[in-house]
């Protein structure tokens, strides 16, 4: 079988189907691409793991910034979700009260996790959880994160992921190893 000009070696025949396993080239990386997933049981403080953020968001981002050149001033990088070629970490929550605090670590240096509003400004009713700005870093090398969050209900917190990031399709098929 080949698919998209590679042999492709057939993993099961059934009835009117044949299935191959193809892995298409580069990081798999969606949008909203979780770091840590959803956990009805999770009921706040510490969590850690790591993350590798692939060079194509960063490419992406850029591609963003050149078609939408805006002049963004410092009050439009407090709101949450204008400033659209920022690769922002978020942390969403349920029934969030905006008079917690949580604590963002990656490779072992504090980063700056914002209060996020659906307004504008800061009001109170509008508080939906924690972001930080992670533009900065580097693309293609594993981080290491610690995420500290107030006590909570079981499932409160919604996870923690990757926003801006829009999907892409590759149709490059990594060959088969021999």
């Amino acid at each position: 079988m080949r698919a998209n000009g590679v042999n492709v070696a057939v993993a099961a025949r059934r009835p009117g189907a044949v299935d191959f396993a193809v892995r298409f080239a580069g990081s798999e990386f969606h949008r909203l691409q979780p770091v840590v997933a959803w956990d009805s049981t999770f009921a706040g403080g510490r969590v850690s793991g790591t993350f590798t953020i692939p060079r194509r968001v960063f490419e992406q981002l850029r591609a963003r910034r050149a078609v939408w050149p805006i002049a963004w001033d410092a009050e439009d990088y407090r709101t949450t979700w204008l400033v659209p070629e920022r690769l922002l970490l978020y942390a969403p929550l349920s029934e969030p009260d905006d008079r917690w605090e949580a604590r963002l670590v990656i490779d072992g240096k504090p980063v700056e996790f914002r209060k996020a509003y659906t307004a504008v400004r800061a009001v109170r009713s509008t508080f939906v959880g924690f972001y930080a700005d992670v533009s900065l870093l580097e693309p293609d090398r594993p981080y290491r994160f610690e995420l500290e969050l107030p006590p909570l209900k079981p499932g409160q917190f919604r996870g923690l992921y990757f926003e801006n990031v829009e999907p892409e399709y590759v149709s490059v098929i990594v060959p088969p190893s021999p």
